[in-house]
């Protein structure tokens, strides 16, 4: 791979990632495998001008989630599914990424972000934020 010095990778993960989700074990698995992947990968490019973030698009009723709320296994293990009220569109995390590749909110990278984060307030924190590390997956003790 050859990289030109510059640049953003943004992943999509998902509050399921950050909590127990019950039910969902291997998708939350895979979420919090994304927040690690994005954190470390940061890392890494860090020298090399390559900004990588991770980010929520929140909950979108998509036709996948409309298919699963239906089934017999979701009534039964995820039967919130199907009676949520607060779906987000999805246009919101395109929105979010085009910000992130205008290079403004690199002083974020390795973070995961939500659509509905002020992304404001988030930079005007972000020397918080990176002294407190937070917006990341860690183990507190």
């Amino acid at each position: 791979m050859t990289l030109l010095g510059r640049g953003r990778i943004v992943n999509v993960a998902s509050n399921a990632g950050v909590k127990p989700r019950p039910y969902a074990t291997a998708y939350a698995s895979a979420k919090a495998a994304v927040l690690r992947f994005t954190d470390s990968l940061a890392a890494e490019l860090k020298t090399r001008g390559v900004h990588v973030f991770a980010i929520t698009p929140g909950f979108v009723r998509t036709r996948l989630i409309e298919e699963l709320a239906a089934s017999k296994a979701a009534r039964k293990y995820l039967p919130e599914l199907g009676t949520r009220s607060d779906a987000l569109e999805p246009e919101r995390a395109g929105r979010l990424v085009v910000e992130i590749g205008t290079g403004r909110l690199d002083p974020l990278a390795g973070r995961y972000l939500h659509v509905l984060d002020d992304v404001d307030d988030l930079l005007r924190r972000s020397a918080e934020i990176a002294e407190r590390d937070l917006y990341t997956l860690r183990l507190r003790t």
